[in-house]
């Protein structure tokens, strides 16, 4: 009988056989014409350009005006700047790299018409002369300024053409960007004023998003002609033709006409170039010297691609490809016949060679879906991050291993945190959802908020539809399918709709309810193993030996769907001599019987009438006892519950000599199950709150970890801050009872002090929080939220030297209280401008050992501040040294009753850096700070153990501090006056992944008789 597999497809044959056969023509005649008259001079961060459009309107409705996509006339508006200040804190970049206030780049001086040809010129586009010459009015749009709207005197009828000259200059911003100069690369990317689509409906300008690419035009035929300086080496979208010396030091690059989707120009006299050819293609690899490890890579990675890429597509449509290195905030970036890639990715480790392998494959894979095969990126990103993530994965699946890592650690090493490449790609997926961040997969790219959603959606869900469409197709078929659809759509626009439409076609049957679903939808699914029989018996979920003297296991299997949509799937069995899952049985919910007699088996099926739930029996004959059952072996779907695909229950788990907060995070677990790790533990926090301070802890822990639902373990430790050793357990229970909400304890039992002077702490906390604003860090808590709290606790600071008549030590404390916190500190580890708010109520209740009632209160707030230009108005060298300068400012306090109880201690490397905690303990205290952080050394790259790490700035902190501390309205002595300095170490982990502030603080007390103080630590102090 013939497989289920080819059911889907009987009407298709005939295509299948005639698609094969199809190739990419010629560019449509109709597109338009680009000549561009470039002279660019990097050192006045200027570009003066020509350019020459001609347009020809194909459509039956007369254009009356022609409207550009100016993205270049972007300007950041008010109410955007915060937004996009986090939005670069996401990429690990400061706004004060990345964001311009100079206003727009873009100074249109004129646009000219030079002519019109009507429809029935026996003239070719490109061979027609202008015939007139005219200055016509220009405008941006009201609702959409990056549209630039040009008048006509007369209509474009069908057929006609236009021919228009804009004479303009941009003037290239000091930042990191698609546009600007930054470490004497100048970048021109997507900058082009180039004609926006126009259909029946009129124009279509796509705004402008400045976190991510809402590209939607038209591909056009490009001449170039570019003058810049001679030292310049220049990496662009189409191969030069023809160069020349000029006088002034300059050079004249011709470059060949060539239909792109834009054009892009970067451009550096430090450039090194590394060359390399694969299937007549020329590949040109331009960075900096410091980097030539990744460069020759880059050009292998590159190498291996195209002709891959060339089978499953069709043939790359240039002579010449050229990647790049540039400061632009994104790991990579792609343009027609060209790839950028950022900076900090040729400068990570070595070691994550698989990562840029990765990465390069990617953005190599828009060159087929965003260049030649154009879309709607501002409304659809999905049709070519989708396509490009799903390829890119697909490549490196048959490079390195579905389940390959992305760091290649050295020997020996073995055993620190990885990071599989499977779970990278789904963890962002999985946060998102769990955070109640429900999206369609195809939107408009606002609708989105923010870049991770976007990411999400876009690439991540975007991937697995596409790897589900292949599921359904077959292997062969599906690559017949994808070269039909390049070849069809090569340098016009593929929509969504088309992409459904054609499928449609190819298999001769209707997609609506999986697009309905998937893509126009935010839905899932959930198979899950039910139950498993053997041989009549109901088999637990451990591993039983098979009888002895049977020839087969009679097994039956009953699955579920109940996540809304019955996404037909595979049942794998896995045995014990063997890799994988060799016997698979195709599950299509919808199909009430299927008898597969080659497999000797009988699938039984019955689906809901909504066609969103379904129970499935598998009877089977097993040569012998399976290992494990898993529907969807391969992970294809988008299965919101994973965990319960399998028969037996899978745990990965993990012994580590060195057992750090790295072993507990999203990225270095795997996503579809239970980790469970053990091993010596070190602990730090980079935070307190006011109500309970995590301390160091050095010892042994066992913890569980699952994606975006729990972390916590049991350890046993020495506590650095009060020198106990300690035992106890913690965890956290993300999105419980809500998607914003947490819930977590923590539970530590002193089981000696090192010494009589140690306080015996032992203290238990259980919080329940309600997230406003998430983090992008991969180690603070929450940028704002707000939480209740319950806490007993012995009296956890050390005895005071000095304590006042009349004072309580409050030596058991139990409590509630509630909390609220925000830091809106940007960025998040060295703020260049924001404020920090922490407020705190605590009751104490007189219940298990605590003997009497107590209110506590703490308030502290904090702000950056750049030296603002009144204060430095001269225009010096000094001068802008001191305005690159920040001030950072700090007051809070903290007050209780009764007013006689020793509750707080004033010093600390976070408060009064002038005492220790065994100074000045009171029922109230209130500290002030001032602190100038000055830098020494910017944007350095002095790395360490293969760019593991490295230091990126260096600064100075000049600070003063006042405070002081009271009981019964008794201060300990005068107000307190403390100097000190410090140094301000800003640390890049692994090039871009995480970024750190190490401080190193001395302090003196001015005018009391205390010993110098030295404090190390985490991030700032506020």
């Amino acid at each position: 009988m013939v497989k289920p597999w080819n059911l889907w497809f009987v009407p298709a044959l005939a295509l299948l056989a005639v698609s094969g056969t199809l190739t990419a023509g010629e560019p449509p005649a109709w597109l338009p014409r680009y000549d561009l008259d470039i002279v660019l001079d990097p050192a006045q961060r200027l570009a003066k350009v020509k350019q020459r459009v001609t347009w020809t309107n194909r459509h039956q409705r007369p254009a009356r005006e022609i409207v550009f996509n100016a993205h270049l006339h972007y300007s950041i508006p008010d109410k955007d700047v915060g937004l996009l200040a986090k939005m670069v804190e996401i990429l690990r970049m400061a706004p004060s790299e990345a964001m311009s206030f100079d206003g727009p780049a873009l100074d249109i001086r004129q646009v000219t018409l030079l002519g019109a040809v009507p429809k029935d010129s026996t003239q070719s586009v490109a061979a027609r002369v202008p015939t007139r010459s005219v200055g016509t009015r220009f405008q941006y749009a009201e609702d959409n300024p990056t549209a630039l709207v040009v008048a006509l005197p007369e209509p474009v009828g069908p057929g006609e053409s236009v021919t228009l000259e804009l004479s303009y200059d941009v003037h290239i911003p000091a930042k990191k960007g698609r546009w600007g100069q930054w470490a004497g690369v100048t970048t021109l990317a997507q900058w082009v004023p180039v004609v926006a689509v126009y259909s029946e409906k009129g124009w279509d300008p796509a705004p402008f998003i400045p976190w991510h690419q809402p590209f939607h035009n038209e591909a056009g035929i490009y001449k170039v002609r570019v003058v810049l300086p001679k030292e310049q080496k220049l990496a662009c979208s189409a191969a030069v033709a023809k160069e020349r010396d000029l006088e002034d030091g300059k050079k004249e690059l011709i470059l060949a006409p060539t239909c792109l989707r834009d054009f892009a120009m970067i451009a550096s006299d430090r450039f090194e170039e590394h060359t390399g050819k694969a299937q007549g293609v020329d590949i040109r690899v331009l960075a900096l010297p410091q980097h030539e490890f990744y460069a020759k890579e880059a050009v292998k990675i590159i190498s291996e691609c195209l002709p891959v890429y060339n089978r499953w597509f069709g043939a790359y449509p240039y002579p010449q490809f050229t990647l790049v290195e540039s400061y632009f905030g994104w790991n990579g970036n792609e343009c027609g016949g060209l790839v950028m890639i950022d900076e900090r990715m040729f400068n990570m480790p070595h070691m994550a060679r698989a990562y840029l392998d990765y990465l390069i494959s990617h953005e190599f894979c828009h060159q087929w879906w965003y260049n030649a095969v154009g879309t709607n990126g501002y409304a659809e990103s999905f049709m070519d991050e989708g396509l490009a993530t799903y390829f890119s994965h697909r490549i490196i699946n048959e490079k390195l291993g579905k389940e390959n890592m992305l760091l290649a650690l050295p020997a020996g090493l073995e055993w620190l945190p990885n990071i599989r490449r499977d779970d990278f790609r789904n963890y962002g997926l999985i946060g998102v959802r769990a955070r109640g961040e429900i999206f369609p997969t195809v939107q408009e790219m606002p609708k989105f908020k923010h870049l991770v959603n976007l990411s999400a959606y876009a690439y991540d869900r975007g991937s697995r539809i596409i790897g589900m469409i292949e599921e359904r197709l077959g292997e062969k078929a599906f690559l017949e399918f994808t070269r039909h659809t390049y070849a069809k759509y090569q340098f016009q626009i593929m929509r969504v709709a088309d992409y459904q439409k054609e499928l449609e076609l190819y298999t001769g049957r209707s997609w609506e309810d999986f697009f309905q679903h998937w893509v126009y939808g935010s839905g899932m699914c959930d198979w899950s193993v039910e139950r498993v029989e053997m041989d009549g018996k109901l088999r637990p979920r451990v591993c039983l030996p098979r009888h002895r003297g049977k020839n087969t296991v009679k097994t039956v299997v009953l699955l579920k769907q109940q996540g809304g949509f019955n996404e037909p799937t595979v049942l794998g069995f896995s045995f014990k001599d063997g890799d994988g899952y060799p016997l698979r049985v195709p599950i299509i919910p919808n199909a009430p019987l299927l008898e597969l007699d080659e497999l000797g088996a009988r699938v039984h099926s019955h689906a809901s009438d909504d066609c969103k739930e379904a129970t499935v029996r598998v009877e089977i004959d097993l040569p012998c006892e399976p290992v494990q059952i898993t529907v969807d072996p391969d992970h294809v779907l988008l299965d919101q519950k994973p965990t319960n695909n399998h028969w037996k229950p899978v745990i990965r788990y993990r012994l580590t000599p060195l057992y750090t907060q790295l072993e507990e995070t999203d990225v270095t677990n795997s996503y579809d199950r239970w980790n469970v790790i053990a091993g010596p533990w070190l602990f730090a926090s980079a935070y307190s709150d006011p109500w309970f301070q995590r301390t160091p802890i050095a010892g042994a822990k066992i913890g569980v970890y699952r994606t975006q639902e729990f972390a916590g373990g049991a350890f046993i430790g020495y506590r650095a801050n009060d020198r106990n050793i300690v035992a106890g357990v913690d965890g956290v229970w993300d999105h419980v009872p809500l998607p914003n909400t947490q819930v977590g304890f923590v539970l530590e039992r002193s089981l000696a002090a090192l010494s009589n002077g140690d306080p015996s702490c032992s203290r238990g906390v259980v919080y329940g929080r309600y997230i406003l604003l998430n983090s992008s860090s991969l180690y603070l808590p929450p940028f704002e939220y707000v939480e209740v709290f319950g806490d007993i606790q012995n009296r956890c600071l050390p005895d005071p030297i000095v304590t006042l008549p009349g004072a309580n030590p409050f030596n058991q404390r139990t409590s509630l209280g509630i909390h609220y916190h925000k830091n809106l500190m940007t960025p998040y580890w060295d703020a260049e401008a924001g404020l920090s708010l922490d407020v705190s109520y605590q009751y104490g209740i007189p219940i298990f050992g605590n003997n009497e009632q107590f209110h506590q209160v703490y308030g502290q707030v904090a702000m950056v501040k750049n030296t603002p230009d009144w204060l430095v108005p001269f225009h010096h060298p000094i001068g802008d040294w001191l305005r690159e300068t920040r001030w950072a400012f700090r007051l809070g306090g903290a007050a209780a009753l009764p007013n006689n109880g020793e509750f707080f201690a004033l010093g600390g490397g976070d408060q009064f850096r002038g005492f220790d905690q065994q100074q000045r303990q009171g029922s109230l205290v209130w500290v002030g700070s001032v602190e100038w952080r000055v830098p020494i050394f910017k944007d350095v790259c002095w790395d360490f153990c293969d760019h593991v790490g490295g230091v990126r700035n260096v600064y100075i902190a000049p600070f003063y501090d006042i405070g002081d501390a009271y009981v019964n309205h008794q201060s300990y002595g005068p107000v307190a006056h403390a100097f000190g300095a410090g140094l301000r170490i800003d640390f890049a982990w692994l090039g871009l992944i995480e970024r750190t502030i190490l401080r190193f603080d001395v302090a003196k007390t001015i005018n009391v008789n205390s010993p110098v103080q030295f404090w190390f630590g985490v991030q700032h102090p506020f």
